[in-house]
């Protein structure tokens, strides 16, 4: 403690404290103005991509609105889609049970 209390106080210290500040505040601005041009690349690009996102969904909405054989269509999807998903996680659950004596899971 006394070591660094007699440090605290050198002039030297401080000098070096204030240098290596001055260097931080240099090298992060040289970084970030090297940064600017290909982040916001990439945020034009993810602009670009959300858009056309959400017009490929407007559409798809629109397509839906427009036809009822559309919507039957999307309809029985959905639901082909939820029975995949409960026939796995009874088949996951399935074999979690069986697996359970192999790992000495339920002894």
């Amino acid at each position: 403690m006394t070591r660094f209390l007699t440090d605290i106080t050198s002039i030297y210290w401080w000098i070096s404290v204030v240098v290596v500040g001055i260097l931080i505040h240099i090298f992060g601005t040289l970084i970030s103005h090297k940064l600017d041009v290909p982040l916001s690349k990439v945020s034009t690009w993810w602009r670009d991509r959300s858009q056309q996102r959400t017009l490929e969904a407007e559409q798809a909405i629109a397509e839906l609105k427009s036809s009822q054989h559309e919507q039957v269509m999307m309809a029985i999807k959905i639901v082909n889609e939820k029975v995949s998903l409960i026939i796995a996680s009874i088949l996951g659950y399935a074999l979690l049970l069986m697996g359970g004596g192999f790992f000495g899971v339920g002894d």
